[in-house]
């Protein structure tokens, strides 16, 4: 019994453990992507976008609205 509740809180950890590195990982992206010197996105095969780096989301908002 002693073993199992050991093995329970171990894996807990490790996934507090993983989950933290892939915030990490993924706010170390989103900070390349939004200070890269050029625009940079991800569209799916019908060219709607799902990622686009937030300088270019206002750019293109700032045109839409005019």
């Amino acid at each position: 019994m002693a073993k199992s509740a050991v093995n329970a809180f171990l894996l807990v950890e490790r996934e507090k453990i993983l989950e933290t590195r892939l915030r990490k990982s993924q706010e170390k992206y989103r900070s390349i992507v939004d200070n890269a010197l050029v625009g940079v996105y991800k569209t799916n095969i019908q060219a709607i976008f799902y990622m686009l780096m937030r300088p270019l989301q206002r750019s293109l908002i700032l045109m839409i609205l005019k």
